[in-house]
């Protein structure tokens, strides 16, 4: 009874849309061509006997207003569409154009380091206060760079130790070395190679490479511990393989002297030769002097 109900109405649907009969609208479909279709009116006809080709000329003809995503695909299908309609409405899904990126905010750290670059010290001094008083430990290493080196604020080796102090406590490796060669040099405290040769050994272990090498420099001279050359070896091979040019003329010495191992002018020359090509001038001095 219900059948014998729908099917008239489904013919006059299918021949208003396709324009095979001409009849008044049915409520909720539009002829008009600035209103594209939406799955639901195409789900409509596919159910109600249009073939999958008679609604993908509809479709071109009056556009679509959905994109075809994995559920509308599955309720197309399940209504009676074929890949060719598939395909064709995929074709026709409106173009939305993409969603401008916007750029993340700049963090004051990383704006502190476009002035450094430009040597900017008193425009990158407030972002990086703003940053280590947020406990940022790089943000303190840079502050102690600038108190180190009189960068923007008056040279001051006391509040540079200080700022180190704070960003090794927070794990900064540069400022581990930094604070062992303030121990080792004496700058804003007494000289002390022991205290010099734990910080370095903190950075070296830390994989800082400057660290590295100036902890095996203390292996090899004993200072603030024992001497051992086959300790500083290994940390100016450590150094060396993380692109240290200082451990490769570090070693180059190590070989040419035969400190710890047999003399091997062969191999000194070879870390010389590195050495030099990554920027040192001592080991280019070192070349020359083993040439004459």
């Amino acid at each position: 009874m219900n059948n014998n109900r729908q099917r008239p109405k489904a013919a006059l649907l299918a021949g208003l849309l396709l324009g095979i009969v001409a009849l008044p609208p049915l409520p909720g479909y539009s002829q008009s061509k600035a209103n594209p279709l939406t799955e639901a009116e195409l789900v409509d006809l596919l159910k109600n006997y249009v073939p999958p080709a008679r609604v993908a000329e509809l479709a071109r003809d009056k556009g679509i207003n959905f994109s075809v995503t994995p559920q509308a695909e599955r309720e197309l299908r399940d209504a009676g569409a074929d890949n060719s309609l598939i395909g064709a409405l995929r074709g026709l899904a409106p173009r939305t154009a993409p969603t401008p990126l916007t750029p993340p905010p700049t963090s004051p750290l990383l704006r502190a380091e476009e002035f450094l670059k430009t040597s900017r010290f008193s425009e990158a001094l407030p972002l990086l206060q703003q940053s280590a008083s947020n406990g940022n430990a790089e943000a303190e290493r840079y502050l102690g760079d600038l108190n180190k080196n009189g960068w923007g604020v008056p040279q001051d080796f006391v509040r540079a130790r200080q700022w180190y102090e704070k960003a090794a406590a927070g794990g900064n490796a540069i400022a581990m070395n930094n604070l062992g060669t303030f121990y080792r040099m004496g700058r804003g405290v007494p000289v002390n190679f022991v205290l010099a040769r734990q910080w370095y050994e903190k950075g070296a272990e830390a994989g800082n490479s400057e660290a590295m090498n100036n902890f095996g420099v203390m292996w090899r001279t004993g200072r603030g511990g024992p001497q051992n050359w086959v300790q500083a070896r290994q940390w100016f091979e450590k150094a060396a393989a993380a692109g240290n040019a200082n451990a490769m003329n570090n070693l180059g010495n190590i070989y040419e002297r035969g400190l710890g191992i047999p003399r091997d002018h062969r191999i000194a020359t070879q870390w010389f030769e590195k050495a030099a090509a990554a920027g040192n001038a001592k080991a280019q001095r070192n070349l020359d002097d083993a040439q004459q």
